[in-house]
């Protein structure tokens, strides 16, 4: 883990300043997870790091969905190595053809892994969590590269956050 991590920050993808998040809270330090689809030696390990920790935490599921757009290129990757299908969750539907919120099949009943790159409140976590509830999927494990909270989210209780490493 801690390879990755010089990795990240000798890339670029982690950073030391003063930073506005998105949540408008001001931090010394700035991750993007999004830069580093330009290193895919990087992509690679966190996408095997990711399944050895499914595998350690013998998940349970049907399906993964990428949280949009920070999730959607590792879970692509995850769903090929581990032969689990995929959904994408548009932030909002379609207004032209079949007008869809959720790209991919499924059924009614199955229980989804939500792949995010960060969390630091949980609003995109929830907001695309309940998109998929809404359809009576299920949401029990959510993975994550780094947890950034600085204080615990009510609204997450029902779920199991999996990070591959915490900003402490």
């Amino acid at each position: 883990m801690e390879q990755l991590i010089l990795n990240l920050f000798d890339t670029g993808c982690i950073q030391f300043g003063n930073f506005i998040l998105k949540s408008r809270v001001v931090s010394p330090i700035y991750i993007d997870f999004k830069a580093v689809v330009s290193y895919p030696e990087i992509v690679n390990d966190i996408v095997n790091l990711f399944g050895e920790r499914m595998k350690t935490l013998n998940l349970l599921y049907s399906r993964l969905c990428g949280v949009p757009y920070g999730g959607i290129v590792f879970t692509s990757l995850l769903s090929q190595s581990t032969g689990k299908p995929m959904l994408i969750v548009r932030k909002e539907a379609k207004k032209y053809g079949m007008k869809k919120l959720i790209e991919g099949e499924y059924k009614e009943g199955e229980t989804i892994v939500l792949v995010e790159d960060i969390i630091s409140t949980g609003k995109s976590i929830i907001e695309f969590a309940t998109k998929l509830i809404r359809q009576k999927l299920k949401i029990q494990d959510i993975l994550v590269i780094c947890d950034r909270r600085l204080h615990h989210q009510n609204d997450l209780n029902d779920y199991k956050i999996h990070s591959l490493f915490t900003i402490h």
